[in-house]
């Protein structure tokens, strides 16, 4: 997910996983939390679109 936003993306599509794991949804946000906690990023907005300045 995290590659995703990188290059610029807002969004991304689960739902097809829901079928396999209905808690995916939010099985994703906490990752994305965890990862700003890890990284010390106040708000994921700061990672978007970051290969431009890499």
């Amino acid at each position: 997910m995290i590659l995703y936003n990188v290059v610029g993306a807002r969004a991304i599509q689960a739902g097809a996983a829901n079928f396999i794991n209905p808690k995916t949804a939010m099985e994703i946000v906490h990752g994305l939390m965890d990862f700003c906690s890890r990284e010390k990023l106040s708000n994921i907005n700061l990672i978007i679109g970051g290969s431009k300045t890499m």
